[in-house]
């Protein structure tokens, strides 16, 4: 019997340890999408956060965390952001349609932990370059404040798109802030263009060479620019009377992370 008594005791001591190394900042009460624990945002970023928050969450279910630590506490950075994603339920418990943002400050480190139902509209790659073209060129100069808002108006503006919202419509202030950026480059489609065009003039000639003039001839692709049409109804959402709830989601460690 002794045995079994020490074999119990060393299971507990285990499970004690294993339960004090994933031990992540307590989930906030109040306005749950922004944890300042390291305390580098500034009181616009965070209420923007909060409020374009409400708003994405009325219209799709899905929410993003904003979390900054001072330290990780030896954990790995993947470890201490799914912990969040997890225990705190950012997300619907039905789609796992959560979000977290996590910058360590003194580690030097930031993640983007993205939940189980958002994996398609922000794969790994996707999430890697938000990190690297909109946050961490910030952190590097000691910006946390405009780093950490310009990476979560990329990802907001991802989440609506991925549920048909017009990311115009999270910002009643400068709705232009929320477009999503083209993963192509302006300059790699006008040279996709012009080699369509001179495709398109070659083939003509050979299959018409006498019928047609050389201008006569051209029926090129209409190439229209996208158009962020503002919203004309008043801003949407019901923020108003919304009451700052997590749901329950739970995600696999999709995401990216990033050093500087």
């Amino acid at each position: 019997m002794k045995i079994y008594k020490y074999l119990i005791g060393v299971v507990i001591l285990l499970f004690l340890i294993s339960s004090s190394a994933l031990a992540i900042v307590p989930k906030p009460q109040q306005d749950i999408y922004v944890a300042d624990y390291a305390g580098v945002l500034s009181p616009a970023t965070r209420e923007e956060i909060l409020r374009v928050n409400r708003v994405l969450y009325a219209k799709t279910g899905a929410q993003i965390a904003v979390v900054t630590v001072n330290s990780l506490e030896g954990m790995r950075i993947e470890e201490y952001a799914l912990e969040v994603l997890r225990q705190w339920g950012v997300g619907s418990s039905e789609k796992n349609n959560g979000v977290v943002v996590l910058v360590a400050i003194k580690d030097r480190k930031a993640r983007i932990e993205v939940g189980y139902g958002l994996e398609g509209a922000i794969p790994d790659g996707k999430a890697g370059r938000i990190l690297r073209e909109e946050m961490i060129p910030y952190f590097s100069n000691g910006d946390y404040d405009r780093g950490i808002l310009l990476g979560f108006r990329r990802i907001a503006a991802e989440v609506a798109r991925e549920y048909g919202v017009n990311p115009d419509q999270l910002s009643k202030e400068n709705p232009a802030l929320y477009r999503v950026k083209s993963g192509v480059s302006v300059e790699v489609i006008g040279a996709v263009f012009v080699i369509l065009i001179i495709l398109f003039f070659f083939i003509t000639a050979l299959l018409r060479p006498r019928k047609y003039g050389y201008y006569d001839s051209y029926r090129g692709p209409d190439f229209d620019p996208p158009i962020f049409i503002p919203p004309t109804g008043p801003f949407g959402g019901g923020d108003d009377d919304f009451d700052d709830n997590f749901g329950g989601g739970s995600g696999g460690g999709g995401g990216a992370s990033g050093g500087w």
